[in-house]
């Protein structure tokens, strides 16, 4: 019962212990969600970047012009660390749309002026054309062409190339203006913190205050969300399977404790009980060894007196040998005496006839 009692108690506090645990992730998971609806609803909002042009473009999307494809920052992926560079190097053109040919773009362009829903710029699949991509020049601190950082469909190459197969990515400012003294045969170099320098010279940086994620860092965190959400849930079903088992582990704990509670009450009843009989008993025995004392007490006494009655008796059946012995004498004696009074009395009787004569003889 003690050892069963130790394990509830482990069991409990494991249990207490998940539930608080539980109770974190849940709150995480719901800021990690609220983040990520939040970042769902920043993609196609104006207020959050997106012309509005191409806000209303990919509206048409999910109804009558099916052959969007999307804005060139939905369609490409970039490593971690690289978002703020390939956001600066693509610029404005992160928010183009690229559709499958050039008719879809004349009757989405249509559309717009239709509706007056602003302007977006196209890129259908069919008409573009891009010049000779550069290659790797392999100098110190160039990470490599930009086109050949991303992932994407095969089918956008020639979009993706347009945009990204001349410019550089460098990983600092200094070494992007060391190469441009040497090569300008290139349209820009980008550095991870966004500086630029063009083929022209001109250089462009700084710090932008307190900037907003753009496209692809929405996107990265949006990934990061999703990767953390599913890392939460995981660790939520894991919890909540742990959770189960420490529950189930306490209240079968539980249940056996109250049985064998139940047993040991049932079992202190019965040693009550015994012990009240055994008490009783043991009254009961006092009470008769007491009786047996007093009966021995008695007895002694009775065997005392039994004693007494039998000197008594002893005596008085010798006192009553004498008394017969004497009454025998005395009836001897008796028995001779009668003898001599018959003959006293003849004696007497005699002198009573001799006093009478001469009674007679004197008169």
């Amino acid at each position: 019962l003690i050892d069963e009692r130790g394990r509830f108690g482990r069991a409990e506090q494991g249990l207490t212990r998940s539930e608080e645990e539980l109770s974190c992730l849940d709150d995480q998971i719901k800021m990690h969600q609220a983040r990520r609806n939040l970042l769902e609803e920043l993609k196609n909002r104006t207020d959050a970047g997106m012309p509005r042009g191409a806000c209303a473009a990919l509206a048409m999307k999910q109804t009558e012009l099916p052959n969007i494809f999307g804005v060139v920052g939905e369609l490409l992926t970039v490593k971690r660390g690289f978002e703020v560079a390939f956001e600066t190097a693509l610029g404005g053109s992160i928010h183009d749309v690229v559709v499958k040919d050039a008719d879809t773009a004349q009757k989405a362009i249509n559309a717009l002026k239709d509706r007056k829903a602003g302007r977006a710029t196209f890129l259908p699949l069919d008409l573009i054309q891009a010049g000779a991509r550069l290659e790797n020049p392999k100098v110190k601190g160039c990470l490599g062409v930009a086109l050949d950082l991303i992932e994407f469909e095969p089918r956008y190459y020639h979009v993706m190339n347009y945009l990204l197969g001349r410019i550089l990515i460098f990983e600092r400012l200094d070494e992007a203006v060391a190469y441009s003294r040497l090569n300008r045969n290139f349209n820009r170099l980008v550095t991870l913190e966004g500086d630029v320098v063009r083929s022209s010279g001109a250089m462009t940086g700084g710090s932008e205050g307190q900037r907003t994620g753009g496209m692809l860092s929405r996107k990265r965190e949006l990934e990061d969300l999703e990767e953390r959400l599913k890392s939460c849930q995981s660790q939520e079903k894991k919890l909540i399977s742990q959770i189960t088992s420490f529950r189930k582990e306490r209240n079968a704990l539980m249940a056996s404790i109250r049985q064998r509670e139940d047993f040991v009450t049932r079992r202190r009843q019965s040693l009550d009980f015994f012990q009240g009989s055994l008490q009783k008993s043991l009254g009961d025995l006092h009470a008769k060894i007491s009786e047996e004392k007093n009966i021995e007490t008695d007895r002694a006494e009775l065997k005392k007196e039994f004693d007494r009655l039998g000197q008594e008796m002893k005596d008085a059946q010798e006192q009553l040998s004498r008394l017969e012995s004497q009454n025998s004498e005395l009836a001897l004696r008796i028995q001779a005496l009668t003898g001599n009074e018959e003959a006293i009395q003849v004696r007497l009787n005699s002198l009573k006839s001799l006093q009478n004569d001469e009674r007679v003889n004197l008169s």
